[in-house]
């Protein structure tokens, strides 16, 4: 269903102040992950309820590919396309496996239980048809007569809904949010610029805000992507279905 994946992104939320650049912290990081060739750097933390930014640690592959960012409360892992149509992304569950290593990694060295834990997903379905792309407005949307006679070149429609999961043997409340969106823009091709017009799908699973409680150890987290990936999984072969109705 997805032709060009976008980002991969999961974050593991737990008290990171402690993981900042430092010349301690630093030379860990980088032979942690030595044999992933990422380099230090750094960047300004906003999410701070003080005056001013934080300076936090961020480690990035050289053409930006894979970056881990250390904020005060979460550290987030990102895959970006950066080869024309997401060539370099692989699958999702590739991804969830490098997830799992590096979060493994990173608790061996800081051991820490985190609060929440969370994937995100974005990626664009082949190209389609103008009328087929109205046709899908109509599916998920029941648009005023406005829109029905003058049917939008942009959209986006958002469902969340709380499921229940098991991690590691404990009943997990678990957000689960999807955006489909008509999308337009432009690929960066080898050649120029080539523009497109399609459907982008985002899943965002996670678990519930409201607990607060650091429970997430290194089992849990081998235990929740995994799980995660076939909620997502489920997700999208139902859209899928509505889709090609």
């Amino acid at each position: 269903m997805i032709d060009v994946p976008g980002t991969y992104r999961a974050a593991f939320f737990a008290d990171m102040g402690d993981i900042k650049p430092s010349v301690e912290t630093i030379p860990a990081l980088l032979e942690m992950f030595r044999d992933k060739e990422l380099l230090p750097t750094t960047f300004h933390e906003v999410r701070v309820p003080v005056p001013g930014s934080r300076l936090r640690l961020r480690l990035s592959s050289a053409n930006n590919e894979w970056n881990i960012d250390f904020d005060s409360d979460r550290i987030t892992f990102q895959k970006t396309a950066v080869q024309p149509r997401g060539a370099n992304m692989g699958t999702a569950e590739d991804f969830v496996v490098q997830i799992v290593d590096f979060c493994g990694r990173i608790l061996k060295r800081y051991p820490r239980l985190g609060t929440r834990l969370s994937l995100v997903t974005e990626g664009l379905m082949s190209e389609l048809e103008e009328h087929t792309l109205r046709e899908i407005y109509l599916r998920f949307l029941r648009p005023i007569e406005f829109y029905e006679e003058n049917p939008p070149t942009e959209w986006k429609d958002v469902s969340v809904a709380r499921i229940q999961l098991d991690i590691r043997g404990k009943n997990e409340q678990i957000n689960v949010v999807t955006r489909l969106s008509r999308l337009q823009g432009e690929f960066v091709e080898s050649n120029g610029l080539m523009p497109f017009d399609r459907i982008e799908v985002a899943l965002d699973i996670n678990t519930f805000q409201g607990n607060t409680l650091a429970r997430f150890d290194e089992a849990a987290v081998a235990d929740f992507y995994p799980k995660a990936l076939g909620v997502r999984q489920k997700l999208l072969e139902e859209l899928k279905g509505r889709i090609n109705v």
